[in-house]
């Protein structure tokens, strides 16, 4: 069911339910030690985060963004 919401998702460039999809895809992966497919998750949230932070006009705004605890774990945890 997630990669079917993930897919539709996707198709409707809905791109905040698109990371929170994929980082909880990531996170249920790395729970079960599939730490590759883990590895690819988090790195797609991250490059939809980084999509949405670039599309923020304003500097202060997207701080916040890429600052929000959730936000930040996912991008921390796309770089390891």
């Amino acid at each position: 069911m997630a990669d079917d919401a993930l897919r539709m998702a996707t198709e409707i460039r809905s791109l905040p339910i698109v990371w929170r999809l994929q980082a909880a895809r990531a996170e249920a992966l790395a729970m079960l030690g599939n730490t590759d497919a883990a590895t690819q998750a988090y790195a797609a949230a991250a490059g939809v985060i980084r999509t949405l932070a670039d599309s923020i006009p304003d500097a202060t705004l997207r701080k916040e963004f890429l600052s929000n605890a959730q936000v930040a774990s996912i991008m921390d945890a796309a770089r390891t």
